[in-house]
């Protein structure tokens, strides 16, 4: 009894304890519940606090989870965001969690947005592009003999223009697409195949409307039945390019960034508007973080926005998002990354139709099968209309494909489904083999030097099937019958979506898209701060050298010091004029991006032009200020507070007109050393006529509208008259007229002070003229690169025969198989028919090769193949697999497949494909592994350890390697080889040399038009300063002009010298005397032209050594300005850096030249700048040799005074020190040679 009354406690005990527990566990249940319940509500009071917003906000407002925003997994919920104010770490984390293995979240990513779109009726834009009988035409222009661009093929071109012009003969054609007709449709993704040269590229430029004008183009293209003057091509489609141009100082999301914000959202916004109302109405509850995506790519004019960071995740730009693009010098991503960059930058915009050129170029298969797939995903899922060019995909890449183009010859051989193609050409009597890829046997087949291995009929006689036979069995063939068909009936315009095609040419309203330019301008100026820091140093430091030169203690109040003062002020506007030429480095150097994105209508040409005016005035305003500040007191000059002001007025304008200048010049010369070489010519012009060099009254009659059209001319009027018409200078002397006056009157500036406010009007005329005429350039010129072919004329007469053949040919009929087998089989017999191959060769191609066909034997040949090895790394330079391959890759692929969780390799399967696509970086996230941790780790990686510590150790008995020399050849061999390789360099690169010659030509004609047989005609003391002056300027200018065009050309050909040095072909030292010597040629033929122009037209001293001097003179001069130029492009990282600091010496080279201050009046803590400066030995030289031994008197102050006296007492020159000159002159070439192949050999400014 007791017994069973402790069970029934016990058990009663039991049953309290489990109602206990069971109690908990309803409440913490019912907790749980009510917590859930509390979520849910509260996500229905923010939603239906959505609905209620007005329109506007409620399309930028969504629900987040906690877990997206915030990057944590504990915290639950949802929560209302702003989509236009995601920040940068919140926009990655959302696509980082929307989008972890990229082909699979990517297809469900698209599937859900369709699916949201359908479910409330929608239709997303479709557009189907079609092409009839389109040919297109390039006109060429036939050269006589070879037709590469050398010096003197680009004279005869020159001369035989002139004459067809003259003539007016018609030029020649040449066809590169020939009466093509298919059609592109969407949601089916098409490959484009076929050889180099068949017109590929020039098919996806004529559909996406980006043809070259010059080409001319018959037949017809519409988009769902609008003609190209319908509608706006460029807007509906986009075309990829195979050039890969970026602005290297912006980071790829910049880059994408700023072409997401000028291209704009399409029809996402109207789209976007229409779902939101529809699901309101229908009571529908989107998916968060699917209606947060949609909201936040429908958003126009976003600094920053969430499409940059999804296109950056499928493209695998994510892990470079921020690092700058680069260039040569300064290395960013790499070239693959740069090719994917390029697919971005146009696929981050709306457009629903891409023509994608030769994306592949730089990719491995892996990364091009995951892009291809996203590409097929975005074609089926959105039904987007896609044409892609690709040279040899992937067997895994080619299925991807729904219909297949194969080009050849600019005709279409086949166009049609990709099941189909083999099938048609197995009818035509050709089979692809088991293991050979499809892409690879189309491309073949077509092909005269290999379609013959794939004729499968052994039993019938081969003999070549041309393109034209392959056109015509593809129109009897079901597929060719269907497509004609379908060409046949209209397209009918009425079904198409009313979004399908654009009719505007910008995307953005002209603020937004000015907006949109100049944040990249401001972005682009803060990431060259150094250059303008730099530049304004400069600046400082030139100002403190220019005031203790001209300081106002050994300035004094007198004719004599007057034209110390004038040229002083002439020296301002000298470095303030000079100071804007690196504005011509910096915008020759963006043309091309520029150029690019206005094709692709990005922006109008004023939208970049405005900026780039508008920035640059703060920086003009700063450098007139600091140059006035510091100069003004210091020199001495009228110490009234106004005429301060009023001088850095002048100043200021005189700065814009420069910049504007250079701008302009860049914008319709864009080759930089082309550029360069005009600027200098401009400058030279702009200081002839200026009014200093050479007084208004000393010029020719019929050159004296130079003067006024000089912005120097109303600059220097504007600085004198406020100077020289102050207070201090209204002394009355003897001739009744005031000190200032006289000074003005001698100096041909006798003006009012009135003509004060018409120099900042006509400066202010310039500048406007200037940016006026910068912006048109932008827009109407056309892009660089697109200028006429050039074939000779036995590349002419093999592009026509090729043609007459195709014609003949078209007139045999191509026989079916069945035919074929059915044919009767001839007998063979034991006589052989010798044909001559070079005959053969010779009727085809219309060229005679010089050697005969030779028959090669073996015998006892072995054949031995190591057993391959394979190195597999991964970003950052980790290794994840070395080893062995083993047969058929065995051992690679039981190595990855013994890793939990890789997908096994399919059938047929490329093993290096698979390889790559089971290691990416999305594969790694997928399975939560690190590849390169894992074979740290293993087995296989102490292997190879060991391996390397065995191998490490010198093997008993065996000796050091040595080499007695770096490289293959000695230094002779060396520097022989590069001369015949700067040879080639030179002598091809017209626009370099030729412009050079040109240019010297072009100043000649100048200096002796101004100076015509003024020579021995030295009647006073202005005479000869015209002529001192003249010769000054003159070899400034050209001898900067050959400095500055030689800083692009050497600062393109260091990249190669880089590699090619590092390969070890050479010893830089080799490189950098072949490069000296061949300057010295051109130099020489420069200094030739400049003596026998100017020394006839200006009449000098006729005798063997003055003729001699004066050549040798100016042959150093253009030697050393040239050596230095190269020294300044060797010495510094990029162009720009080596432009500013070429501006810098040639400043220094003007002041202390002996012209603005004489040698003996330069104060004697310069004087040691004056003997090692140059220029001063040029002038000293060119002067000395002419007059130094003159003896006849003229007019100096007054008095009678000998020339050579005069250049003695006035400038220090005296005829006894011309040996001295001499050897000087020679020393500075050489100097500078020397220090650059130091420079070469010691410097390497590519940086990471």
């Amino acid at each position: 009894m007791l017994s069973s009354q402790h069970e029934l406690e016990s058990t009663r005990m039991e049953m309290a304890e489990i109602g206990r527990s069971m109690g908990s566990s309803f409440n913490q249940h019912a907790s749980n519940s009510m917590e859930m319940e509390k979520n849910d509500d509260d996500v229905e009071l923010q939603r239906a606090a959505i609905e209620r917003l007005p329109t506007f906000t409620r399309l930028r407002t969504s629900l987040a989870d906690h877990k997206i925003l915030s990057d944590c997994k504990e915290e639950q919920g949802k929560t209302p965001v702003d989509v236009t104010k995601l920040g940068d770490l919140e926009r990655r984390v959302f696509i980082e969690k929307l989008i972890i293995k990229i082909e699979d979240d990517n297809r469900r990513l698209l599937q859900k947005l369709k699916e949201r779109i359908e479910k409330v009726g929608l239709e997303l834009p479709t557009v189907e592009v079609r092409f009839q009988n389109l040919s297109v035409e390039a006109e060429c222009r036939v050269v006589h003999g070879d037709p590469l661009p050398s010096l003197w093929n680009t004279i005869k071109n020159i001369f035989f223009v002139m004459i067809n012009t003259i003539g007016k003969s018609e030029g020649n054609k040449i066809q590169i697409l020939k009466d093509v007709s298919g059609i592109i449709k969407p949601s089916r993704l098409t490959l484009l195949l076929g050889p180099p040269g068949c017109g590929k590229t020039t098919l996806l430029q004529a559909l996406a409307g980006k043809l070259n004008q010059s080409l001319k183009v018959t037949g017809e293209i519409s988009y769902n039945g609008y003609k190209f003057n319908e509608f706006v091509p460029q807007k509906t489609s986009a075309y990829i390019s195979q050039q890969d141009m970026h602005i290297s100082e912006m980071t790829v999301r910049e880059t994408l960034d700023f072409s997401a914000r000028c291209q704009g959202t399409g029809s996402r916004a109207d789209i976007m508007k229409e779902i939101n109302r529809r699901e309101k109405q229908a009571g529908i509850i989107p998916e968060a973080d699917i209606d947060t995506y949609m909201k936040a790519i429908s958003v126009e004019g976003l600094k920053r926005t969430l499409q940059t960071d999804y296109i950056l995740k499928i493209l695998g730009l994510d892990t470079c998002a921020d690092t700058i693009v680069g260039d040569a010098m300064n290395i960013g991503i790499s070239g693959g990354e740069k090719k994917r960059l390029t697919t971005g930058e146009m696929i981050v915009g709306p457009t629903r139709v891409l023509f994608m050129d030769e994306i592949s170029n730089g990719l491995d298969s892996s990364t091009t099968f995951q892009i291809v797939t996203c590409l097929q995903q975005l074609t089926h899922i959105t039904d987007s209309t896609i044409l892609v060019s690709l040279l040899q995909p992937a067997p895994e890449t080619f299925d991807l494909f729904d219909d297949i183009i194969l080009m050849a010859e600019g005709k279409f051989a086949y166009h049609g489904p990709r099941g189909y193609v083999l099938e048609f050409f197995e009818h035509c009597g050709f089979k692809c083999p088991p293991r050979k890829g499809v892409a690879d046997f189309l491309q073949e087949v077509v092909s005269k030097k290999d379609q013959a291995q794939y004729w499968y009929h052994k039993h019938l006689p081969y003999s070549y099937v041309s393109v034209d036979k392959f056109v015509h069995k593809f129109q009897e063939f079901h597929v060719g019958q269907k497509l004609g068909d379908e060409l046949s009936r209209k397209f009918n315009k009425s079904e198409s979506h009313k979004n399908s095609v654009s009719f505007s040419i910008y995307s953005l309203r002209k603020w937004e898209l000015l907006k949109a330019c100049l944040d990249r301008e401001w972005l682009l100026m803060k990431r060259n701060s150094f250059v303008y820091v730099f530049k304004s140093a400069q600046l400082v430091v030139i100002a403190l050298i220019t005031m203790t030169m001209f300081i106002r203690t050994q300035m004094k109040i007198d004719a004599i010091h007057a034209n110390f003062y004038m040229g002083s002020l002439f020296y301002a506007l000298v470095r303030l004029l000079t100071i804007g030429f690196e504005e011509l480095a910096m915008t020759v150097t963006r043309n091309p991006i520029f150029y690019k994105q206005r094709d692709f209508y990005f922006y109008p040409a004023w939208a970049c032009s405005l900026p780039s005016i508008i920035l640059k005035v703060p920086i003009s305003m700063l450098d007139a200020f600091m140059w006035t500040a510091i100069t003004y007191y210091v020199i001495g000059y009228s110490p009234e507070p106004e005429r301060f002001f009023r001088q850095f007025l002048l100043l200021f304008f005189l700065h814009q007109v420069s910049t504007s200048l250079f701008r302009l010049i860049a914008s319709l010369v864009r080759d930089p050393p082309l550029a360069a070489s005009c600027g200098l010519l401009s400058m030279l012009v702009m200081f002839l006529f200026g009014g200093f060099l050479i007084p208004f009254t000393s010029l020719p009659a019929w050159l004296q509208w130079g003067f006024w059209i000089s912005p120097l001319a109303y600059a220097e009027i504007g600085v004198s008259v406020n100077e020289f018409l102050s207070p201090r200078w209204q002394q009355i002397l003897s001739s009744n007229t005031t000190l200032g006056h006289q000074v003005l009157k001698n100096r041909g500036l006798n003006f009012s002070d009135n003509f004060y406010w018409v120099s900042v009007g006509a400066l202010l005329g310039f500048w406007i003229i200037f940016n006026v005429g910068f912006t048109l350039a932008l827009t109407y010129l056309r892009s660089p690169g697109s200028s006429q072919t050039v074939i000779s004329h036995e590349q002419l007469s093999y592009f026509k025969g090729r043609d007459d053949l195709s014609n003949v040919t078209e007139e045999k009929e191509l026989c079916s198989v069945d035919i074929l087998e059915s044919a009767v089989e001839t007998k063979t017999t034991g006589e052989k028919l010798h044909v001559n191959s070079d005959l053969i060769l010779f009727i085809i191609t219309g060229m005679l090769l010089p050697f005969e066909p030779i028959t090669l034997t073996f015998e006892n040949v072995q054949y031995f193949v190591d057993t391959p090895k394979l190195i597999l790394m991964k970003r950052g330079g980790l290794m994840i697999y070395s080893g062995e391959l083993g047969q058929h890759s065995s051992k690679l692929i039981e190595y990855f497949e013994g890793i939990p969780g890789v997908t096994k390799v399919k059938e047929n399967c490329n093993p290096a494909t698979w390889m790559l696509e089971v290691t990416n970086p999305s594969a790694e996230a997928q399975l939560g592994l690190d590849f390169a941790h894992h074979y740290k780790k293993s087995s296989l990686c102490q292997k190879i350890k060991e391996l390397v510590k065995e191998l490490s150790l010198p093997a008993q008995g065996s000796k050091e390697l040595c080499f007695s020399t770096l490289f293959e050849q000695n230094g002779w061999e060396q520097f022989k080889a590069c001369l015949w390789k700067q040879h080639l360099t030179y002598w091809r690169s017209p626009k370099y040399n030729l412009v050079r010659l040109m240019n010297i030509i072009i100043s000649s004609l100048l200096l002796g038009a101004l100076l015509w047989q003024k020579g021995q005609k030295i009647d006073g003391e202005q005479d000869f300063l015209n002529v001192l002056g003249a010769m000054y300027i003159f070899q400034q200018t050209i001898g900067i002009s050959n400095c500055a065009s030689v800083i692009p050309f050497i600062a393109k050909e260091r990249y190669i010298v880089y590699r090619e040095r590092f390969a070890g072909m050479y010893s830089s030292w080799a490189y950098s005397f072949a490069q000296v010597v061949i300057e010295i040629p051109y130099s020489f033929v420069q200094a030739a032209l400049f003596s026998a122009i100017t020394y006839t037209a200006i009449n000098l001293y006729w005798s063997a050594y003055k003729i001699f001097m004066y050549f040798y003179t100016m042959f150093c001069t253009m030697l050393f300005f040239n050596y230095f130029g190269m020294l300044l492009a060797s010495l510094t990282p990029t162009y720009q850096v080596a432009s500013v600091c070429s501006n810098f010496s040639y400043t220094m080279f003007n002041l202390f030249a002996g012209f603005l201050i004489p040698g003996p009046k330069i104060p004697k803590w310069w004087i040691w700048v004056y003997w090692i400066c140059p220029t001063a030995w040029s002038l000293k030289g060119l002067l000395t040799s002419q007059y130094g031994d003159i003896e006849e008197e003229t007019i100096v102050n007054g008095e009678r005074q000998a020339i050579n006296v005069f250049l003695e007492s006035h400038y220090g020159y005296r005829y006894t020190d011309l040996p001295v000159v001499a050897i000087v002159l020679l020393a500075f070439p050489l100097f500078f040679a020397f220090a650059f192949a130091c420079a070469i050999s010691k410097l390497n400014f590519q940086k990471r």
